[in-house]
Order: C-alpha cells, then structure tokens, then sequence
C-alpha cells in the first residue's frame, strides 16, 4: 500500500462469543485504547466502500485495536499489524445468542403458545433463522483470515486460562493487562448474568435446532 501500519489490531468473531470479555481486559492496558463494537449495526450491515473507508480510518492510529464481532463479513480487507479470531462453538454461540432476555422470553412464548407463535411470533423465528445463516457465513470468512495468518484464540482458554489469556496479549502487543484479574471478573460476570432457559441445542424449539442445522 506505500505506507506504514500502525502499531494497531483487530479481532473478529461470532456474536455470543467473548468480544467483550477480551475487549475489557485489552483495554485495561495503560498504553492501549480498544474498542468493542463501536457501531455494531452499521459495520455488520453496511458493506458500502464508504463504510469501509470510516472503519479502515477508525483502525489507523497507534496503540489501538478493536474486538468487534461487526467487522466479520469485512475482516480479510482490514489493514492492520495484526489479527486474531476468536473460536468458540457455533452452537454454543448460538444459544447464548437465545439465552438473552429479550429473545428468550419471545422465544419461550412461541414454544408455548403455538397458535399465538402461528400468529404472530413468525418475525421473531426469521430473525433467529437469519442469525444462524450469518454464523455460517461468518465461521468461512474465519477459516479463510486463519488461513492467512490470523491468530486464532480459544474463547474457552481465554476466558479460564491466566497464561493463555496473557500469551495472547503478547501477540496484540498489548502490555500491562492483569490477566488474573480478568479471568477472575470474566467469571464472577457469566453467573451474575446467565439465564439459561435453554442449555442445549436439543433444548431450543424444532425451527430453531433446524436453522442452525442449514
């Protein structure tokens, strides 16, 4: 391109999985600013060269990086110094993608009330059905970056595993992050916030196990 990186990063992968866990925890370096999904929507749904353009600049500066699950349909046009993905099974993604509030009561409702579901929950079983395809579309464009040199990070080692945590700071550049601490926050987070209405994939309700299926 004829010019210098910045000493910057990027880090992609499926929503539900640990984005901003790492985000925090990277962010908490005295050196280092890092974002988390600044504008989800609009870098996951807008595919216009004018869009890029504003995310490539928002990348461009020294000592900053993103963790962001939006930047996964355009991570291989990124130009940054470095880039991780984060791994964490697709099913599991996607359950915790229905475990939220909002979409685990709507779809509890359908699952009890079938007429009412008929009716009017239809939306709700498209969107969820939409989630599952972009998943699909998102775990290729992960094997392709991983294929040229992205780092690929375990999100159940990061999320458990001091060491490992830290080794993938080392990789970011990123100094002074408590990785202990991290773990130990990252922990106490997930059993003050689960719901868990549905635990396995056998849980959910048939159009559901039948979009992830496609």
């Amino acid at each position: 391109m004829g010019w210098d990186i910045p000493n910057n990063f990027a880090v992609a992968g499926p929503y539900r999985a640990g984005t901003l866990f790492l985000a925090n925890a990277l962010n908490s370096s005295p050196d280092w600013t890092v974002g988390h999904e600044n504008n989800w929507v609009a870098d996951a749904h807008r595919h216009s060269k004018e869009r890029f353009d504003h995310i490539q600049e928002r990348l461009n500066h020294d000592h900053y990086g993103e963790v962001n699950s939006g930047l996964s349909w355009i991570f291989d046009r990124l130009d940054v110094a470095r880039k991780g993905i984060i791994l964490k099974d697709p099913r599991k993604c996607f359950i915790s993608y229905v475990n939220l509030k909002i979409i685990s009561r709507k779809v509890m409702a359908a699952y009890k009330y079938t007429e009412i579901y008929r009716m009017f929950g239809i939306k709700q079983y498209h969107l969820l059905d939409y989630e599952a395809a972009q998943l699909g579309v998102a775990l290729k464009m992960y094997d392709k970056c991983i294929e040229n040199g992205a780092r690929p990070i375990r999100f159940d080692k990061m999320t458990s595993d001091p060491e490992y945590l830290a080794a993938v700071c080392d990789y970011l550049g990123v100094n002074g992050v408590d990785c202990q601490a991290a773990v130990n926050g990252g922990a106490r987070h997930k059993q003050s916030f689960a719901v868990k209405v549905f635990k396995e994939v056998e849980d959910l309700p048939r159009p559901l196990q039948e979009a992830m299926a496609k």
